[in-house]
């Protein structure tokens, strides 16, 4: 029924083989990570960043929910939403806004709804 293709096996020893340049050891399972990938980099380094903000969302929404009227909620997300991309993406925002208004203009002429 199956090909004989075993994805991981417990014989097989990844330390013996050369490492490829720009792999090092990692953490998990053995495995090696590639610490030279750009986008990795970005992300360890923007890692407490983006928690930091996870740790101000989550309270945020909470007590917003909790004390603002019902029709607050979708005010306060659209703002919070924008101060988060604009963090995020800075100037580009601009750039991302000019794609999302076009791609709404496209698709309400493409719909027939003037």
């Amino acid at each position: 029924m199956g090909s004989g293709l075993v994805p991981s096996r417990t014989d097989y020893d990844v330390a013996a083989r050369p490492l490829l340049p720009g792999l090092r050891p990692g953490w998990f399972m053995g495995r090696h990570n590639d610490l030279s990938d750009h986008q990795w980099r970005t992300f360890r380094d923007n890692l407490p960043k983006l928690v930091l903000v996870m740790l101000v969302t989550v309270p945020l929404v909470t007590a917003v929910r909790r004390w603002a009227p019902k029709r607050a909620s979708v005010p306060f997300h659209a703002a919070y939403g924008v101060v988060f991309v604009f963090y995020l993406h800075g100037v580009r925002t601009a750039w991302i806004a000019a794609l999302a208004l076009t791609h709404f203009g496209v698709c309400r002429a493409l719909a027939g709804i003037p």
